[in-house]
């Protein structure tokens, strides 16, 4: 997916085929790599008859931008992103 300047796209939703590989480059209006920007993979779950999210990968950008996550076995994939705060660390999956 690729978005234009001051594009903005909340909960996409993308299928997989099974044992994909989500992997991509984000970069800020200017095409200059963004680090640290957190990425979701998640899918709709139903837990005591409830419709829920649950996380099925995550990633953060590295020092060019770039991040890669494993897939779900299959099935389609919400997607979520947000921007670190200076020195904060995740952990990938």
């Amino acid at each position: 997916m690729v978005l234009a300047p001051a594009q903005h796209v909340e909960d996409a939703i993308i299928s997989l085929m099974p044992g994909g590989i989500i992997a991509g480059r984000v970069t800020d209006e200017t095409k200059s790599p963004l680090s640290g920007v957190y990425l979701q993979a998640m899918k709709f779950a139903y837990r005591d008859g409830k419709r829920e999210l649950e996380e099925m990968g995550s990633a953060s950008t590295n020092k060019r931008g770039e991040y890669r996550m494993a897939g779900p076995a299959s099935g389609e994939v919400l997607s979520s992103h947000h921007e670190l705060p200076p020195g904060a660390a995740r952990r990938k999956r």
